[in-house]
């Protein structure tokens, strides 16, 4: 799978980050459960960063203001999950930039981590983000090496402006 492809190459660090927010969904347990059904040397290859909304409020205070601002604190979006259909997000859904980004200070050292970052900091020049439903056939490693002295901001094939389904819209078709 994926994991191994990376973990054999030594293209890059492996990192999983998750939104632990609704603790009902049990993501951190299932995530750590599943990672330790891997073999040894592939766990030892992968990194976890476990982050929720209390992280995000903590690191960007305005979300606050733009909280107080909504009817409900939640994300209109969403759709299945885990066998449920969910008409809401939660912040840490909704802010992949600012999870990200909390993810880089963390290794930096600037906020206290709240995952399993047992790792010496270390500052990334490139980073990769795929996000859960991202679809791929192939060697990961290989697009990765493929574009590794690449300095684009975005890689993408045929990107055509998504049609907004409802005027102001932002949501991807």
């Amino acid at each position: 799978g994926w994991a191994q492809d990376l973990s054999l190459s030594n293209t890059a660090d492996l990192w999983v980050s998750v939104d632990t927010t609704w603790e009902h969904l049990q993501a951190r347990e299932r995530i750590e459960s599943a990672v330790a059904s891997w073999p040894v040397e592939l766990q030892a290859s992968l990194q976890l960063h476990f982050y929720n909304r209390d992280d995000l409020l903590k690191s960007y205070p305005v979300f606050l203001e733009i909280l107080a601002g909504m009817a409900f604190p939640v994300i209109p979006g969403g759709g299945p999950y885990l066998g449920a259909d969910f008409g809401l997000r939660d912040l840490a859904w909704g802010f992949h930039v600012e999870a990200i980004n909390l993810w880089y200070h963390q290794l930096a050292g600037d906020v206290s981590p709240r995952g399993t970052v047992d790792v010496p900091c270390k500052i990334y020049d490139f980073v990769w983000v795929f996000e859960d439903d991202v679809g791929f056939s192939g060697d990961l490693s290989v697009l990765l090496q493929r574009y590794a002295d690449d300095t684009s901001d975005l890689i993408t094939k045929n990107y055509n402006k998504p049609t907004p389904r409802i005027p102001g819209d932002y949501v991807w078709p």
